[in-house]
């Protein structure tokens, strides 16, 4: 991967790739900046939470628990921290289920196409 045999990489290859799930998976009574702060601490050079909340249309919910977003909002969310660290390889599975191409405030439908 990036041009490095994986054997060879010791674990510096989690700063440079992001994971998103096909279901989301989030810490459901914490709010969505608190889910992106947590995961935040976990990288050297994480994007604010800020950022990625605006990057995927959601600061206006970054203060609401998880458990009362809509399923659209909270496959947002899990977009939102598989990009925190401004990953060089993304895996996305099915990065587009449960959003709603109609109402896609962040313009994400046709991007992860």
């Amino acid at each position: 991967m990036l041009g490095r045999d994986l054997r060879q990489w010791r674990g510096d290859y989690y700063e440079r790739i992001g994971v998103s799930f096909e279901l989301p998976n989030h810490y459901e009574k914490l709010t969505a900046r608190e889910n992106l702060a947590l995961f935040a601490s976990l990288y050297a050079t994480p994007q604010s939470p800020e950022s990625a909340l605006e990057a995927v249309a959601l600061l206006e919910h970054a203060d609401e628990p998880v458990a009362q977003l809509s399923k659209g909002m909270k496959v947002r969310l899990v977009l939102a921290r598989a990009l925190l660290n401004r990953p060089d390889v993304p895996f996305l599975d099915e990065p587009t289920a449960g959003l709603d191409p109609g109402a896609d405030p962040a313009g994400l439908v046709p991007w992860l196409c």
